[in-house]
């Protein structure tokens, strides 16, 4: 009898962590992005995170910054992953063939995906982008990278459907997409996010979310529709039980642009309020 008891608990057990995988979570560097490197990933370390996501803006190729961050002794010990390298490409300026290589690289040194989003017009710009993503994408498998387009209000593509409609047109099987909370909320999609997530889970690579007002999210700019997540109305714990009920193992990351409040304080209520919706127990 207590082996059989012992066994259902085993089962037990084991059901319950394949319905509630434990995802990396992880933050953009937004709001403390003006800190070297390894401030910023003695801060993530501190706070309890995973990892973090750092950005093309402040760096130029050969990218000696981004490169910095894979020599930093926590990066090195896996203590601080680097979650994702966020990039720009410009319909108005196409990137050269050594730009795209020297971005792929990057990638697959950090063993970070490339996450991108394309500026300048809309879909009608979809061509000039494909042609780009496509070019980038090769570039990621002849070096070892990796490539994840990045839905962005006002881009090209600026929801996870339109994105869904370039992965098409790239014929890339290894590229992913992802999902977003606050340019989705800009998209008008609050009320399908569980729909979209249970349809379009395995084509996601990364995932980010935040608290949000909803009674200011769809007003211009950014205040109402990224907040830390235990801030707003916005309850972000059904998107969470959707991305796990639908087997996304991933990371996800919260979004950090535009906060104004401490980065020590900010990560701290947002990995609070993760923890009670999760469980999962601080890293």
């Amino acid at each position: 009898m207590l082996r059989l008891i012992c066994g259902l608990i085993g089962l037990f057990l084991v059901g319950c962590a394949a319905t509630s995988p434990r995802n990396a979570i992880g933050t953009f560097n937004l709001s403390f992005r003006q800190r070297d490197a390894a401030a910023q990933v003695a801060l993530v370390e501190k706070t309890g995170y995973d990892g973090l996501m750092v950005g093309t803006w402040e760096d130029r190729a050969p990218w000696p910054k981004l490169r910095s961050y894979g020599k930093l002794p926590a990066v090195l010990a896996g203590k601080v992953q680097i979650m994702a390298i966020l990039a720009n490409l410009e319909v108005a300026k196409p990137a050269t063939e050594a730009e795209l290589n020297a971005l792929a690289e990057v990638s697959a040194e950090l063993h970070a995906p490339l996450w991108v989003y394309v500026h300048g017009g809309r879909m009608e710009s979809a061509p000039i982008a494909v042609a780009m993503l496509r070019k980038l994408a090769d570039a990621c498998t002849a070096k070892g990278g990796s490539l994840v387009l990045y839905p962005h209000e006002g881009c090209v593509y600026g929801d996870l459907e339109e994105s869904l409609v370039i992965l098409e047109a790239l014929q890339r099987p290894g590229v992913t997409t992802s999902f977003h909370v606050c340019h989705e909320l800009k998209a008008g999609n609050l009320a399908r996010f569980d729909e979209l997530i249970r349809r379009h889970a395995a084509r996601l690579g990364l995932v980010s979310i935040n608290g949000a007002d909803t009674q200011r999210f769809a007003q211009p700019g950014w205040d109402g529709a990224i907040l830390p997540l235990d801030q707003g109305d916005y309850d972000v714990a059904p998107l969470v039980r959707s991305l796990q009920a639908a087997g996304y193992t991933g990371p996800i990351l919260v979004h950090t642009f535009g906060l104004k409040s401490p980065p020590e304080e900010h990560l701290t209520g947002s990995l609070r309020r993760w923890q009670e919706i999760t469980g999962q127990p601080r890293r």
